[in-house]
This record gives C-alpha cells, sequence and structure tokens, in this order.
C-alpha cells in the first residue's frame, strides 16, 4: 500500500493552512481545573498589560504572598474555590480574585493556551459582533465596567461603594506600578480590539455565538446589581461552561468536514451550501445529554474529532497529491460559504474538488478503497490510536476537567458532570450551574425591551431551551426531566405543580 505524501508533526500529519487558519479546527488549549483559574485569566487578559510576568505560572495563594494586603487576603478566603488535586501544589485551594487588582499576584505561564482569548473573546463573542457592528463599543464597554466593578467607592469616601470593595485595599494601590490597566485604557484596548478583527469569515446568524455572547453581556449588565461575590460565582459557572461548550462546538466541524469529504469521494455526492450553513449553524445541538448513569459523552467528542482532524489533514494531502485540483490548494482559506475568490475557497468548492479528484485518486492508489487507505494512514499516527495520551487530544481532555465536579472539593456546586468509572462522566448540573443557566434562562425570556405584556410565564421549557442552546438535551434520555423537576423543586425554583411538565413555572434564582 502506497503512502499519502504529508509533512509530519510530533503525534499527526502537519494541519495545512487551508483548515489550519480557517474556522475548520480548533487552537490548542491547556488543562484548567478550576473556574478560578478562568476567572484570572479573564481579569489578565483585560486589565494588564502582560498575560504573564514570568515563563512560569503562579497562583494565588494568600497564605504566602507579602504582596498581598490582610484585608485582600480575607477576600480572597471568602472567594476560596475548589481544593487541588495535587499534593505538590504550595496552596491547598484555588483562589478566584474578586477585583483585577488582586490578579496582579498570579498569572499563567508566558506560553500557556490562551482558552478564554480564543473561546470566548475572540470566540463567540466576536463572531456575534462580527453580524452585530453597532454594538461593538457598547459591549467591550459593559463588559470592562462590569469585571473592573461597577460599584467602587474611593479612598476617601466609601459610602455607596460595593461591601467588598469597601472592605479591601486596592482604592490605595497605584494600578500603573504593577502593570494594570485603568478602566479608561481597557475599554479603549478592548473595543480596538473588537474593531481589529474586521468582518472576519464566520458561520452565518450562528446560535451558539450569539447564547454565548448574549449571555457573557447579560451576566455583566447583572454586577453591581448583587453582592459581588455572588456575581462571581455565576460568572464561574458561566465560564466553566461557556468555553467548553464553544471548543466542542467548532470541533464538531472538523468531524463534519472530513463526513462530507468522504461522501465526495466515495459517492459524489456534493453538500448545497444551504445544507452545508444549517448543519453548522446546529453543530451544538445534543452535545450531552443528562443520565441517571455514567456516559462515555465527553471522551467520545475528543476521540472523534482527534481522529476527524488527521483524516482530513490526510485526505487534504491525497487531493493535492493527485495534480488536480486548484493551484496552491493547501495554502488558500477555507470560508463557510459565499464565493471562492482570491485566496478563499468555499466548503462547496472544496467538496467539488474532492468529487473530481475521485477517479484519479482510485487510479494512483488502486489497491484499496480511499477510506481504507486513509485510515491506514492515519494509524501510522499517535493522535489518531491514542487521541487521549497524545497531542490535542489530551489538552482538550484536560480542559474538560473544569466542567466536572471536583473530587477533592465537597462543596464545588458548579459543576455540569459528575466522574463516574473510567472515562465515564455522569451528565447532570450541579445546584449552582443550574441556578445559573434559570437566571440566564430568566433573563433571555424578559428580553432588553420586551414589555411585561407580552413576556409570559417563566417556565421549565424556558430553561430546558436555553440548556439546549448550550448543548445540553434534557428531552433525551429517560428520567432526565423529572430529575431537573426534581431538582428545581428542592433548591425552591419550582413555583408550579410537578405535573405540569414543560409547562411548570419556575422562579428566578433573584427572585426565589
Amino acid at each position: 500500500m502506497q503512502d499519502i505524501n504529508v509533512e509530519r508533526s510530533s503525534y499527526e500529519p502537519k494541519v495545512p493552512n487551508l483548515i489550519a487558519n480557517s474556522f475548520a479546527v480548533v487552537r490548542t488549549v491547556g488543562m484548567r481545573e478550576a473556574p478560578e483559574t478562568l476567572v484570572l485569566e479573564l481579569f489578565r487578559e483585560l486589565f494588564y498589560e502582560k498575560f504573564s510576568e514570568e515563563r512560569t505560572a503562579r497562583q494565588l495563594d494568600p497564605a504566602n504572598d507579602s504582596s498581598l494586603h490582610e484585608s485582600e487576603k480575607q477576600i480572597l478566603y471568602l472567594a476560596r474555590g475548589r481544593a487541588k488535586r495535587l499534593k505538590r501544589n504550595s496552596a491547598r485551594e484555588y483562589y478566584s480574585p474578586a477585583y483585577p487588582e488582586q490578579a496582579r499576584a498570579a498569572w499563567l505561564r508566558s506560553n500557556s493556551e490562551r482558552v478564554v482569548r480564543y473561546n470566548l473573546l475572540l470566540g463567540p463573542v466576536i463572531q456575534y459582533l462580527r453580524e452585530s457592528k453597532s454594538e461593538r463599543n457598547d459591549y467591550a464597554s459593559d463588559v470592562a465596567r462590569a469585571l473592573y466593578g461597577k460599584s467602587r467607592g474611593t479612598e476617601e469616601d466609601t459610602k455607596g461603594a460595593e461591601l467588598l470593595w469597601a472592605t479591601t485595599v486596592p482604592a490605595k494601590l497605584d494600578p500603573s506600578t504593577f502593570g494594570m490597566k485603568d478602566l479608561t485604557t481597557t475599554i479603549a484596548d478592548l473595543k480596538a480590539e473588537f474593531e481589529s478583527i474586521g468582518d472576519g469569515v464566520n458561520v452565518p446568524n450562528d446560535p451558539i455565538a450569539s447564547r454565548i455572547a448574549l449571555d457573557f453581556r447579560e451576566l455583566c449588565a447583572l454586577e453591581g446589581a448583587i453582592p459581588r461575590l455572588q456575581w462571581l460565582d455565576f460568572l464561574k459557572c458561566f465560564l466553566r461552561l461557556s468555553c467548553p461548550i464553544w471548543l466542542l462546538s467548532q470541533m464538531r466541524i472538523t468531524s463534519m468536514l472530513r463526513d462530507w469529504a468522504f461522501l465526495a469521494l466515495e459517492g459524489g455526492v456534493v453538500q448545497r451550501e444551504i445544507d452545508v450553513i444549517e448543519k453548522l449553524q446546529a453543530r451544538s445541538q445534543d452535545l450531552f445529554r443528562p443520565t441517571t448513569t455514567g456516559s462515555g459523552e465527553m471522551v467520545a467528542h475528543v476521540e472523534d474529532y482527534m481522529k476527524a482532524r488527521v483524516e482530513l489533514s490526510l485526505l487534504l494531502n491525497l487531493l493535492q497529491q493527485t495534480g488536480l485540483g486548484m493551484s496552491g490548494l493547501l495554502g488558500k482559506q477555507l470560508i463557510p460559504a459565499g464565493i471562492s475568490r482570491g485566496n478563499a475557497i468555499t466548503v462547496v468548492d472544496l467538496l467539488t474538488e474532492f468529487k473530481q479528484a475521485s477517479a484519479k485518486i482510485k487510479e494512483t492508489f488502486p489497491e484499496v478503497p480511499v477510506r481504507q487507505l486513509v485510515l491506514r494512514n492515519a494509524e501510522k499516527f499517535a493522535a489518531w490510536t491514542s487521541p487521549l495520551r497524545r497531542g490535542q487530544g489530551k489538552n482538550i481532555d484536560e480542559l474538560l476537567i473544569v466542567i466536572r465536579r471536583s473530587s477533592a472539593s465537597d462543596d464545588d456546586d458548579g459543576y455540569l458532570a459528575t466522574r463516574s468509572v473510567q472515562n465515564q462522566a455522569r451528565v447532570f448540573p450541579g445546584p449552582l450551574m443550574l441556578k445559573t443557566i434559570v437566571l440566564l434562562a430568566s433573563r433571555a425570556k424578559v428580553g432588553a425591551n420586551r414589555p411585561a405584556s407580552q413576556r409570559g410565564k417563566f417556565v421549565l421549557s424556558d430553561v430546558e431551551r436555553h440548556f439546549q442552546e448550550y448543548g445540553v438535551n434534557f428531552s433525551v434520555s429517560a428520567g432526565a426531566r423529572p430529575m431537573l423537576i426534581q431538582e428545581l423543586s428542592r433548591m425552591g425554583l419550582l413555583k408550579g405543580s410537578p405535573d405540569a411538565g414543560e409547562s411548570a413555572e419556575i422562579v428566578p434564582p433573584l427572585q426565589a
């Protein structure tokens, strides 16, 4: 059997620029064991001139950090998060900075993967803002002001300030001495970053991007109206859900392209552009099905993505190897739809190239069917044979730890899944995660300018719909909805009768 000519990287074929520089594959991510790390990362991204101060990471450790004032340490103890699993860490728990100033004492390593940057700010948020250009400035301002803290006093007068701010000391600090930007500069820089992205190329009218971006803004609008510590809990839940869900939904694009390429090669079937867009828009559906027992869904997403990534790279090199197709195909940029021009090629035109090259590929490699050819070559790469232990699959699997309940913390209740045995996990949101989604669903139901007379009752189906927009479908598995109703009732969020099913009335958390 002949080999497909490819340039190798560590564990997989080198990903061609055609997809490496497009929406079709995801950026490398890294382990985020705790949501507190995501909050720290968000503060460092927005408010600091340097993302990292050193090559190595430094974690918040109020017990041993002399750069923190005593009042700040007390705040950090209040914002203590999940316990650490590794005994070698100096601090026993993860701590979340309550304000950007406290992020001066901690950072990720200098070459760390930027999870929040590319799976929130320049992921769903920028994709949403590309189609809502008029909102860019206000969105940047709303986010920065919320994270900075709207209810601050001054060093001389703390009247009217949020209690948490009034009892700490950052107002007495000079942020410029430790590289923190002031609020005005932060807003200006975030606006400029949103503008610099330009129109870009993205999935049009993307539901998952809109859901995450709108929820983030709604959450930011809530800051100042509730205690800061309570708001930080909601923010942690949002980050630990939205970043992984965005990543998982993007991973599905690679699997779709692999499947469509095989269809074009084997059966001469080329997807219509309208079908491509519809399937891309629906990519986040049914990522997870809440269950009463453990399942391997989470692992299956990672394994399928890594196999698809290797196979798609091989397919593209195979297409180039035939000598057919566009000149310099692998150096072009893939776009979802539109017109192939200049350096851009659409998904439909790429699939057409596969269809037209099918006969030549079969002639060049007559020994085995094309799928078998690709799979035999894929088996030579560790990222395909051991997707959870080698290459990007290992990094993705480590990031997904943040979704799962911490085995080291009894008080971790903001999870989406609980690990059961081996690589299986039981998918069902913890109380705080459930409360966060109910809160966001209630605010989405109200709408920015919708009059009260048009809102209707807030019911169970609204909550289920909001979960479904994040890819969590309660209507599939038997027993999932009754379990959801039971948990909402236990938490005091169910106002109507459980027998009403999806029409049962729900009380938003801040009104319960």
